[in-house]
């Protein structure tokens, strides 16, 4: 083989060693490139489902807060609406009670009240109290009464009724308007259907 075959072949050797070298260069990048763009787009659906689930969660805390908020709102307009339509109902039953204790019929239900406590106390001695208004019934309400009784003004008692008193038994009987009345307005609280949680 002659000297210039061999120079040949030895750069020809040299060129194809330089080949197999960059091409294997070549695929080194490339797999390195592969690789942080694989860590990279990681990294990046990382922060995005973080960034995503930090987002939904300011979401659902407004929507929570809003909600909440529109609920104490509610409540609050429930609560104006309730106490309105309670008042209005009970200054229009305070008046037609008011009117009933001018009547006659309410002397009659007031004597028949006093006649069923005077039996449940059964001869004891008793204190009636009645509403300043209702004193003139004194004597017809006395006289259901066996034991020794006594009649006192109750400024406590404003629309009319019987309280009874018997210190024998430290029982009082109170079939008095006003507690009747009262006790209606927790009734129409619970029956009203307009509670505010």
């Amino acid at each position: 083989m002659n000297e210039s075959t061999k120079t040949n072949n030895f750069l020809n050797a040299i060129q194809r060693y330089a080949d197999r070298q960059k091409q294997d260069m070549e695929n080194e990048i490339e797999r390195f490139r592969a690789e942080e763009m694989k860590k990279a787009e990681e990294e990046g659906l990382q922060d995005a489902y973080v960034l995503i689930h930090k987002e939904m969660d300011a979401k659902k805390a407004s929507v929570t807060r809003d909600l909440a908020k529109k609920e104490k709102q509610s409540q609050d307009e429930l609560f104006v609406k309730r106490n309105h339509m309670m008042r209005t109902v009970f200054e229009k039953a305070l008046a037609k009670l008011n009117a009933y204790t001018s009547t006659d019929e309410y002397k009659e239900k007031l004597v028949e009240q006093t006649k069923k406590i005077a039996k449940m106390f059964d001869g004891k001695d008793c204190i009636i109290y009645l509403s300043d208004k209702d004193l003139r019934f004194s004597d017809a309400l006395k006289a259901c009464f066996t034991g020794d009784t006594s009649v006192e003004a109750d400024p406590e008692i404003k629309i009319g009724g019987i309280k009874v008193f018997c210190p024998e038994e430290g029982v009082i009987a109170d079939e008095t308007l006003d507690s009747k009345l009262e006790n209606q307005k927790e009734w129409f609280i619970e029956n009203s259907n307009l509670k505010v949680m």
